[in-house]
């Protein structure tokens, strides 16, 4: 859309422009996830879209990966939260963004605080492209298998 000096937008443009930056999904794991002890981090599957903002979708449930649709890259701010477990050796959250563009670390993590209930992550201002993905992934060394809840939300704040 093009908006020129002087050219009052009408309100069909100015929703246009709201939705073409506020692109986004946010996801829960409402049923528990039993997350295992030790190995490697393991990936969150989504079993709920609670709001996808555009005619695409970014993630069809159940999965793992939200991916960026065509027309829709741009810097996005990601949350990232579980609940429930009692995670009492080393753990932590991490969001692991694949991207074409720009060269971030493998993974954003997050170190959880010992016998809590909920831990949380927030990166804003990751770039993504149209065909990239990201996945959330937890681990811990607890010992027996922890369950969990989660949350997440992956909005584009900007071109």
């Amino acid at each position: 859309m093009t908006i020129t000096a002087g050219h009052q937008p009408t309100a069909a443009e100015l929703e246009e422009l709201r939705n073409s930056v506020r692109a986004g999904v946010t996801l829960a794991r409402v049923a528990v996830q039993g997350i295992t002890t030790g190995g490697s981090a393991q990936s969150i599957s989504w079993d709920t879209v609670r709001a996808d903002n555009v005619p695409v979708s970014f993630i069809t449930v159940p999965s793992t990966t939200i991916l960026i649709p065509a027309g829709y890259g741009g810097t996005y701010d990601i949350g990232f939260g579980v609940y429930g477990g009692n995670f009492v050796n080393r753990a932590f959250l991490q969001v692991v963004p694949t991207v074409s563009a720009i060269t971030y670390p493998a993974q954003l993590r997050n170190v959880l605080d010992l016998q809590e209930d909920m831990g949380w992550i927030g990166c804003p201002g990751v770039r993504l492209d149209a065909g990239d993905s990201v996945v959330s992934q937890c681990f811990h060394t607890t010992g027996s298998t922890v369950n969990v809840t989660a949350f997440m939300s992956c909005y584009r704040t900007g071109p």
